[in-house]
């Protein structure tokens, strides 16, 4: 296999690569997915800015007759403490997304994808960017366990359960409730613990000088719970005190149509966001209970979506068990080339 940069004259021969990729993961989507009408148009908008390679990286593999057989292509990303994404992102990564890298086959996977790993693992060190992280579907075996062969480790999974599945608050919980803006200074030293945590016992690459100030911008917008079902908000689980131990949030998020994402995931569901609980109530019931508040809260909608989603660091020995043993499976991973 010969690697080279992604050109405009490759582009169709990619575009046919990334239909069939999404034909053949659509098979493997589970319920609530809406299969595309136009895949063809789906894969050109995602790869067209590719082609720019302003903070981004694209590279093709062709075999000896100059046919190209496989990309790989990702986005660059610099973050700084006043950014929200610094709060749980790697602050110098770049990301391949599922619709950014395909094969023509297995084989041609098996003999492409380490030459372009190889290739995109240059030009990243040369921007000293030292993270890639390369977005996998979970029903994927085959490519799954070629990525880790390639020495790529789960970092952070995208994982969802039937709404309808039971779990209840355990009867000795704490109490939980709707935040208030009263809470702010509470739930903003929760959600720096919750930072802190990841960045001291995880592999996730979280930076440990977290602003005090983002996190309460990020926060304050939590507080307004007569705003319709996609805006986030907030639960705390409170103490005898009526103070704030444990805070979690939830939304829901509906997939633009047509998208890469409505095809592959249920294109409307429920999301759980940062869940925090203070250390001193770990152990009490809480994380349960805020979970099977969010989990009301979500099915007390008029219209009350079909699955529920989150995220979680594959290696934060706190947080995966937790929300596995609560009915949540991986549908989305990150892998990383991270240490």
């Amino acid at each position: 296999m010969r690697c080279t940069p992604l050109t405009p004259a490759h582009l169709d021969a990619v575009v046919d690569l990334a239909v069939a990729a999404l034909r053949d993961r659509t098979r493997l989507a589970g319920p609530g997915s809406t299969p595309p009408s136009d895949p063809a148009h789906i894969a050109r908008t995602s790869l067209e800015p590719y082609l720019d390679g302003d903070d981004r990286f694209a590279h093709v593999a062709l075999d000896d007759d100059g046919q190209v057989q496989a990309l790989l292509a990702g986005i660059v990303t610099r973050l700084g403490p006043q950014d929200a994404e610094y709060t749980y992102l790697a602050p110098r990564h770049a990301l391949a997304p599922l619709s950014a890298w395909c094969a023509r086959d297995p084989r041609s996977a098996v003999d492409a994808l380490p030459v372009l790993l190889d290739a995109a693992r240059a030009s990243l060190d040369a921007a000293s960017i030292p993270r890639l992280n390369v977005q996998v579907l979970d029903g994927d075996w085959w490519s799954v366990g070629l990525w880790r062969s390639l020495d790529l480790r789960p970092d952070t999974s995208f994982a969802l359960r039937p709404l309808a599945a039971p779990m209840h608050a355990p009867v000795t919980a704490p109490r939980v409730r709707a935040a208030l803006p009263s809470d702010l200074d509470a739930v903003v030293r929760l959600c720096l613990d919750e930072y802190s945590y990841h960045a001291r016992h995880t592999g996730s690459g979280l930076a440990a000088d977290q602003d005090a100030g983002t996190a309460a911008r990020i926060a304050s917008a939590w507080f307004d719970h007569g705003t319709g079902e996609d805006r986030e908000r907030a639960f705390v689980a409170v103490d005898g005190d009526d103070r704030p131990v444990g805070v979690t949030t939830a939304h829901v998020l509906t997939a633009p149509g047509g998208s890469s994402s409505a095809a592959l995931l249920p294109s409307r569901y429920a999301y759980i966001g940062l869940t925090s609980v203070a250390a001193s109530a770990r152990g009490t019931g809480a994380g349960t209970a805020l979970t099977a508040h969010a989990l009301g809260w979500a099915r007390s909608l008029p219209d009350p979506p079909d699955a529920v989603g989150l995220h979680y660091v594959a290696d934060n020995v706190l947080a995966a068990p937790f929300w596995q043993r609560r009915g949540f499976a991986p549908a989305l991973t990150l892998l990383t080339d991270a240490a």
